[in-house]
């Protein structure tokens, strides 16, 4: 039952023009991010400096 109400949901919200999902990272961020690990940088440090998490990403 609840599998059919989120899975309406999430249609209903996705016919509405709503972007689901996680957040994309912009090419922009990527090049600053590589540049910033070069550096010696933690990529826990350059994530809080983002704002993002430091999990795996998955190539766009």
């Amino acid at each position: 039952m609840s599998i059919k109400r989120t899975q309406s949901g999430l249609a209903r919200a996705k016919a509405e023009g709503k972007v689901l999902g996680r957040p994309r990272t912009t090419a922009g961020d990527r090049a600053k991010i590589v540049a910033l690990h070069a550096t010696g940088l933690s990529f826990a440090v350059i994530a809080v400096q983002f704002g993002i998490g430091k999990g795996p990403s998955t190539p766009s």
